[in-house]
């Protein structure tokens, strides 16, 4: 569905006396027709600056009577309409009126918000709803306005500008959304339209504009689908990346988005961390850094993530715990193969189907089971243990339960803690340097 194309400007109507004044534009709204404009109510100078195709006015009853045969005379060219509203502070009748503004708005349309003469905690409730509205029906917030008539004594008035606020809950809900699923993209979104807007700020000098926020938005997005995605062969280059353009990135955000610079050094911190955990030789170190992206994926709810890269962790400890001092090139399925053949009780067979490399095969499966047959009996059986306990659990939850295994989801999550915390000491007991 597409966006209206005029705006609708929602507004509250009080019982004050209010004064004749002129209100200035901010300076975010521009064209021709956006000139001061000299009125007893704020909503119509913001009416004149915006041209909505309609304006919803919320009045309590005593503001209706009071007021609202004057405001409507001043934006009758604007198509306005009265809504009633309760008077009463309630929480049923906070409720009702939430439900009230919330109804009145369409799906996808463009809302302009005036605060200006609400009565005590409608200003709150406004910008809530607006909010609620951009995340559940797709409304684009254009603008949420203050006419500052107690600003200055003089009759000229300022407009504060309260849209700000709306990009805190935007960065609120993005932060939530990461540090709970690890889903990074809602920052990407934040940072490229951030991006975009400071360079369509005329007054914004050329030498002042960011070069590295979009950037800095597209590395966390694809660091966090790398990880969430267990593809560890562009972890490694993604987080990489992603730890050098952070200082760059880091200061234009100091600039232009103080506010949310320590959140956004957590984040790509949180990120960049697991840099090491990508594919390599399976060194002691590297197992480790593994352990620790098993334990982020499992905090954010990645459970059958978690159990496929504990699966393949444990073939890739099990090869260093047989030959700890060769170098082990097992970033490929056919080189992992005589191992998990191993593991899981069967003779490696060599799969090449050219001779040079079907030799070669069977050259490695050989080392690997002489090197199998050193291995104390109490070691193989425990790697063997722990190896056929994930790859059950994982057969379960990536087979949807078409396994002989079940795997209650109550039970999940405890069961990942409990395998992640053996490898850690498999780990210590095996691979960990010793003094």
């Amino acid at each position: 569905m597409h966006k209206s194309t005029k705006p609708i400007l929602l507004s509250f109507l009080g019982t004050g006396k209010y004064e004749t004044v002129t209100y200035t534009p901010p300076a975010n709204l521009q064209g021709e027709h956006v000139v001061p404009v000299e009125t007893r109510f704020f909503s119509k100078a913001l009416a004149d600056w915006v041209e909505p195709k309609e304006v919803l006015v919320f009045v309590t009853t005593k503001a209706r009577t009071i007021n609202s045969a004057q405001l409507l005379d001043e934006i009758q060219a604007r198509n306005p309409r009265l809504i009633d509203i309760p008077t009463s502070a309630n929480e049923q009748d906070l409720w009702a009126l939430f439900e009230c503004l919330y109804s009145e708005v369409p799906d996808n349309a463009c809302v302009y918000l005036d605060i200006t003469h609400a009565f005590r905690y409608l200003p709150l409730l406004g910008i809530l709803v607006a909010f609620y509205l951009k995340v559940t029906k797709g409304v684009q917030i254009g603008g949420i306005y203050y006419g500052a008539f107690e600003a200055t004594q003089n009759p000229i008035k300022p407009t504060f500008d309260l849209t700000p606020f709306t990009e805190l809950l935007d960065w609120t809900t993005a932060a939530y959304t990461f540090f709970n699923t690890g889903d990074a993209d809602p920052f990407a979104d934040i940072l490229k339209t951030s991006h975009q807007d400071l360079w369509r700020q005329a007054g914004l000098p050329k030498d002042q504009r960011p070069h590295s926020l979009a950037k800095l938005g597209e590395q966390l997005k694809q660091t966090s689908a790398n990880l969430r995605t267990l593809r560890l062969h562009d972890l490694k280059k993604s987080a990489a990346l992603l730890a050098r353009i952070t200082p760059a990135a880091s200061a234009e955000v100091a600039t232009h988005l103080k506010p949310f610079a320590t959140i956004l050094e957590l984040v790509s911190s949180d990120l960049s961390r697991h840099r090491d955990a990508g594919l390599a030789d399976p060194t002691p170190d590297i197992l480790a850094r593994q352990l620790d992206t098993m334990e982020w994926l499992a905090e954010k709810g990645h459970l059958a993530a978690t159990l496929t890269l504990a699966r393949e962790w444990v073939i890739s400890a099990f090869a260093q715990t047989l030959r700890p001092d060769k170098a082990l090139p097992l970033q490929e399925a056919s080189a992992r193969s005589p191992l998990e053949s191993i593991l899981n009780g069967y003779q490696p067979k060599p799969k090449a189907k050219n001779e040079v490399d079907r030799l070669k095969e069977e050259q490695d499966i050989l080392e690997w089971q002489t090197a199998k047959e050193t291995l104390p009996d109490r070691q193989f059986e425990r790697f063997k243990r722990v190896f056929d306990s994930i790859a059950s659990r994982r057969n379960s939850l990536n087979h949807a339960d078409h396994t002989s295994s079940r795997c209650p989801s109550s039970n999940l999550a405890g069961n990942v803690k409990e395998h992640i915390a053996e490898l850690r000491q498999l780990h210590q007991d095996l691979l960990a340097p010793t003094d």
